[in-house]
Parts: C-alpha cells; sequence; structure tokens
C-alpha cells in the first residue's frame, strides 16, 4: 500500500478508512483525531497528533500495530507520558503492559 503524507493524515482522502480500521479494534471513542498532545504528559505542552488512540489491552496493541505498518503510517508510541515532549502525527498511548 502506498504511504500516506507525513503531514496532513487526518485529512487524507484515506483517513475515514484508517479511522475504521483503528475502531474496529479499539472502539471509536478510544481513537482520538487531531488530538493536542499537551494533555497527555507531564510538562504540558507538545503538538497535536492527527490521531491519538488508546490501547488498553496487548491483543490491541498487536492489531494495531499491524494497521500502522498497513497503512506505513508514522508512529510514536506513548506510556505514561513523563518527561516527553512532543510533535507528531500517529501516537498509541498504552498502559504498562505486564512482562
Amino acid at each position: 500500500m502506498t504511504a500516506l503524507p507525513p503531514t496532513g493524515l487526518a485529512t487524507s482522502p484515506r483517513a475515514a478508512e484508517v479511522q475504521a480500521a483503528l475502531a474496529a479494534i479499539v472502539g471509536s471513542d478510544c481513537v482520538h483525531r487531531d488530538m493536542p498532545l499537551a494533555r497527555h504528559t507531564t510538562f504540558r505542552i507538545g503538538g497535536k497528533a492527527d490521531w491519538l488512540v488508546n490501547a488498553w489491552r496487548e491483543e490491541d496493541l498487536v492489531d494495531l500495530l499491524a494497521v500502522v505498518r498497513r497503512f506505513a503510517l508514522p508512529l510514536t508510541m506513548l506510556g505514561g507520558g513523563s518527561n516527553v515532549l512532543v510533535a507528531l502525527w500517529f501516537a498509541l498511548v498504552t498502559p504498562r503492559f505486564p512482562r
């Protein structure tokens, strides 16, 4: 598949397809478009993510990573948001999974 451009992912012609694929895994309430990341970092600063996806189960994370690969999305994974300064396009926010 052709990669989406590195900016404007949420407004790409394929945005609805990406959004549907993400929501099918975690539900639409866990997929956020054009999300300011400042509210997710301890410093309360940061740019917007075209998509912010909350993954709460390890299985969902695996499936989300498959969608990221399928659409060739740029990806940054955030844990608790401590000591993070962000300017990016797509983020997965995950809890600490047991080892």
